[in-house]
């Protein structure tokens, strides 16, 4: 082995990165850029909105009408994990629909005359139930809440419903579609980055230019090649997860699949797009880092949007990624249709036809 010729070697690759910015840009930029935001993921304690419903008559005494309940009503603060809010039954119950809740606590209106009575009183707790994880955390909180202010009293009897999912619903009816998107919108980017960066280099483009083809039909045309093979994936996807894997399912299919064909035709343009900034396949690969880690960890993928600090919420806000993913949940947990999830269609739609626009722009940069 000739020393000589391997500090030779070692300086080349040393003098390509040095001229290489862009490399060495990310090499430095990224990492702390997602070390910040896993910092303050991983610091911001959840917090969870629930509802106290309290119907109780009260018991008719020589002092009045007294209700035992406004103890528990009283005593109701709010902790590092808790917000409480005093509500009626109506709007308790849209709240938790709407995912506005995490679950509410409703007390019948025989709770003074029981606990009078020394009978065991009657506390329901509904759960908003669509993630099994914090389902079992608002559940375990709220029981701990009631066991401490009932620690004098016979107890309560503690009834529990769940508005979607049930105590047989796991993290991966949960975790699933949010995957079927990402993985959907991730492949897809790479597919159709590394693919046109390639027809690029090899001169494809001198050649077809050279013909009467213009961009826009340049554009269209790799569009609907992409997106055969990138629907494709994504049907497989989805039919193995919900055929095969049997994940909890409650919408329509074609509702899932509009949802994912609106998500691939922004990926494939987004794909086009950057790749006109890359010069090699090393560069594109570059781009994942920046461009997709973000979106997994802000798009409500692992953490919930709403526990996150303002700033990282309305970074998430700006994430198409976030809208496929709300909307996906909706209709495969909640079984909601269209029209309940149309403001994310309408985003996903304003994505891919932003990222065609800019697909048709820059395709002939760095021909």
């Amino acid at each position: 082995m000739n020393i000589q010729r391997t500090l030779a070697v070692a300086k080349r690759i040393v003098q390509q990165f040095i001229h290489d910015r862009r490399t060495l840009g990310l090499m430095v930029v990224v990492p702390l850029l997602l070390l910040s935001i896993l910092g303050a993921l991983f610091k911001t304690a959840r917090v969870f909105e629930v509802g106290f419903v309290n119907q109780d008559n009260g018991v008719n005494t020589p002092l009045g009408n007294q209700k035992l309940s406004q103890k528990i009503e009283d005593s109701l603060k709010n902790t590092d994990n808790f917000v409480w809010q005093i509500k009626n039954l109506n709007d308790a119950e849209a709240e938790l629909k709407e995912n506005l809740l995490d679950a509410y606590v409703l007390l019948d209106k025989n709770f003074s005359s029981d606990l009078l009575n020394k009978k065991t009183p009657a506390i329901t707790i509904q759960l908003e139930g669509s993630d099994p994880n914090s389902s079992q955390q608002v559940l375990g909180l709220i029981n701990q809440k009631l066991a401490a202010l009932f620690e004098s009293q016979k107890g309560a009897e503690i009834k529990v419903y769940y508005l979607y999912g049930g105590e047989k619903f796991n993290s991966l009816d949960y975790f699933a579609p949010v995957f079927i998107a990402f993985f959907a919108f991730f492949f897809v980017f790479l597919l159709t980055s590394v693919s046109f960066l390639r027809e690029r280099n090899q001169g494809t483009f001198e050649r077809i230019f050279a013909s009467p083809v213009n961009n826009a039909e340049l554009v269209l045309g790799y569009f609907l090649g992409f997106s055969l093979f990138a629907l494709i994936q994504s049907v497989i996807v989805l039919l193995f997860t919900i055929y095969i894997l049997n994940v909890h399912f409650l919408g329509s299919i074609w509702f899932v699949f509009l949802i994912e064909l609106l998500l691939v035709v922004g990926s494939v343009n987004l794909g086009i797009f950057l790749s006109s900034f890359a010069k090699n396949e090393l560069q594109v690969v570059q781009f994942i880092p920046l461009m997709i880690v973000p979106q997994g960890l802000l798009s409500g993928l692992i953490f919930p949007i709403k526990s996150m600090p303002t700033i990282l919420q309305w970074l998430s806000w700006a994430m198409p990624l976030t809208y496929a993913n709300n909307a996906l949940r909706d209709i495969m947990i909640r079984g909601k249709d269209l029209s309940s999830v149309s403001f994310d269609i309408y985003i996903l739609l304003i994505f891919a036809i932003a990222m065609i626009i800019l697909a048709a722009i820059s395709i002939r940069k760095g021909i």
